[in-house]
């Protein structure tokens, strides 16, 4: 998913964690933009976790973990956050633009390891997501 934003082997993994009850996927978006999608949360399933790749990067990724959409007075109506900025350890690439250089072993995934990464991550956030309620 971080390096050409191929979600096969996330949704494989997912797909086998007890703890996930369901996974979707959104469509690409291609320089600035926004995308946009429907997720349904019931109570018992109220946390959600969303990613996404940030071309054409080494294997840089932007998201969010087990954000709680139910509130202690029941579900919250709006939730602006800002993608945290990962490094997934897999591509050794100094720049946004770098050519493949697999990182032999993989390492954990953290956050920007990278000069390049770092300085970007620091001037601006890559991304945020709004999380609404619909009536």
């Amino acid at each position: 998913m971080a390096e050409t934003g191929a979600t096969g082997t996330l949704r494989a993994e997912l797909t086998n964690d007890g703890s996930v009850s369901d996974i979707g996927t959104g469509s690409s978006i291609f320089g600035i933009g926004q995308n946009s999608f429907d997720v349904t949360a019931a109570r018992g399933d109220d946390l959600i976790s969303l990613v996404t790749m940030l071309a054409p990067s080494p294997d840089w990724f932007v998201g969010v973990r087990d954000v709680d959409l139910l509130g202690v007075d029941g579900w919250v109506d709006r939730l602006v956050l800002d993608l945290g900025n990962y490094d997934a350890g897999t591509d050794s690439g100094t720049g946004f633009r770098s050519p493949n250089a697999d990182t032999n072993p993989a390492q954990v995934i953290s956050g920007p390891r990278d000069q390049a990464f770092a300085q970007a991550a620091a001037e601006n956030r890559f991304g945020r997501v709004v999380i609404e309620r619909l009536a």
